[in-house]
Formats: C-alpha cells, sequence, structure tokens
C-alpha cells in the first residue's frame, strides 16, 4: 500500500481480480484541512488554527463576486449576499440590481416634490417599499407604476432590516427572483443552509465579512419535515442550531442557486 498526493493505492492479491491495482483520491485532503506540519498520503498540512473547532467548507472558501452574490467552490452554491438590498425585476440602470440609499416615506422625505430621483433609491408609500429603477421625478403625487415594488426589506429609512415571510412566500419571492443577472434562484435545501454556518461564531452564526447583517434569526429551507407537510426545517442563525417550525410563521430568506 503507498499513498502521495492525496491519493491511495494498494494492490490486490492474484486470484481475486483481474485487475490488481485500487486507486482513490479525496478532495478534501488538502494542506488546509490538515494540521500543520502532519503528512497525510503524501500531503503536508499547514492549519494552525484549533483543530477540534474546525469545521472545514464552512466559511473558508467564499467568494464575494462583487455582485450582491457570494459564491463557495466547494459547493457550487451562489448565494444572495444581502437580500435586503434586493430590486426587483431585471438589471436597469442599477448595478447588479442592489438598492443604492433608503429614504424613508417620500411625502416626509421629499414633501412637495422631488426632481430626478436617482437610481436605486428605497422610499415608502402608505406601508408599501418601492425602489426606483430609473430617474423619477415626484411632484407630490406617487405613482407606483413609476416604480418597483420590493417584499425584501421591512424598513424604507435605513437597509438593516430584512423582511420575515412565511414559507409559501419565501418559495415564491426566491423562485421569482431576478438578481444579479440570473433567474434561476431558489429557496435553499436545508443541507444547503448548513454549509454557511459558521459554528465558531456566534450572533451571527457566520462570516460576516462575506454574509453582512445576516440577522441572528431563523432562515427558511425549502426542506419539509417528513411526515409533517406542515412544517420546515430552519436554521437559526444566532447559535447554528437547526429546527422545524409551521409553514405559515414568518422567517428570514436567503436565495441560492447552484453554478
Amino acid at each position: 500500500m503507498t499513498g502521495s498526493n492525496g491519493q491511495l493505492t494498494f494492490n490486490i492479491p492474484d486470484a481475486i481480480y483481474s485487475s490488481k491495482t485500487c486507486t482513490g483520491s479525496d478532495p478534501n485532503l488538502t494542506t488546509e484541512n490538515i494540521k500543520d506540519q502532519v503528512a497525510i498520503f503524501g500531503v503536508t498540512g499547514n492549519y494552525t488554527g484549533d483543530v477540534c473547532s474546525y469545521y472545514p467548507a464552512t466559511g473558508q472558501t467564499f467568494t464575494d463576486n462583487e455582485n450582491g452574490t457570494i459564491s463557495d467552490p466547494s459547493t457550487h452554491l451562489m448565494w444572495v449576499k444581502q437580500p435586503e438590498l434586493i430590486v426587483p425585476g431585471e438589471v436597469s440602470y442599477l448595478p447588479s440590481n442592489q438598492v443604492q440609499e433608503a429614504w424613508g416615506d417620500i411625502s416626509t422625505y421629499c414633501g412637495g416634490g422631488c426632481a430626478d430621483i436617482s437610481p436605486g433609491v428605497l422610499v415608502s408609500d402608505s406601508g408599501t417599499f418601492y425602489v426606483s429603477p430609473t430617474y423619477i421625478s415626484w411632484n407630490g403625487t406617487f405613482i407606483p407604476s413609476e416604480w418597483r415594488e420590493t417584499i425584501w426589506t421591512t424598513t424604507a429609512d435605513a437597509l438593516d432590516s430584512p423582511a420575515t415571510m412565511s414559507y409559501l412566500d419565501a418559495i415564491s419571492a426566491c423562485n421569482n427572483l431576478d438578481y444579479a443577472g440570473y433567474s434561476n434562484w431558489r429557496l435553499p435545501e436545508i443541507s444547503e443552509l448548513q454549509t454557511i454556518i459558521f459554528y465558531q461564531l456566534s450572533d451571527p452564526a457566520i462570516k460576516t465579512d462575506k454574509f453582512p447583517n445576516t440577522q441572528s434569526g431563523t432562515y427558511w429551507s425549502s426542506t419539509t419535515l417528513a411526515d409533517y407537510p406542515g412544517y420546515a426545517w430552519f436554521v437559526n442563525f444566532s447559535n447554528g442550531n437547526v429546527g422545524f417550525v409551521g409553514k405559515a410563521n414568518g422567517l428570514y430568506v436567503r436565495c441560492v442557486r447552484q453554478y
């Protein structure tokens, strides 16, 4: 039996199989997943952290695509970085279809009128949230058709309160999302949502440099509880725990797509 460069090779005795050599490889057998100065099958590790608390593939390989999305090459999943910044619909003037600034109630902010409201301004009117997709002149009469209604935030005066919604609304919102040039978004399965937990952290238990403004609360997965179709699994990003809850409850949402 021999091993090198992440592969294990061993010889099979005569008269068992026609082929006498078998080789296997492990893509996770990489230097960053092995303790410093420890060699396994020819791969010498360089990880110097706490071995007992190290979780490979959780927060270690994320890439910020600089378009409002985060990719994980180890799972080939792409995530919405900040759901509260989503502008519904296809990209127009807005980079990556993201909210640029928040004003609050437009009547309070603008008074009798505002000229040339810039694209990407989030406002509220009669309790509903809208984003300007292009330059808009407002003379005191709000015309909803000139704006894009958004369900992704609960505050129009600050971009720090992503919306919660029921399970069915979350499924629909992700399936209908057109964001950052992609339209094949969906609600993640529970196993997928668990891959972005970072257990060394809490409140929230996630890498906030990659997923800023993640709430220390529960986020929907698409996975229905076996034998109980009215319930679905969630991840609590306060501590990384998983559980299940009735689908009528309002939880946070983070959409995902495969690439």
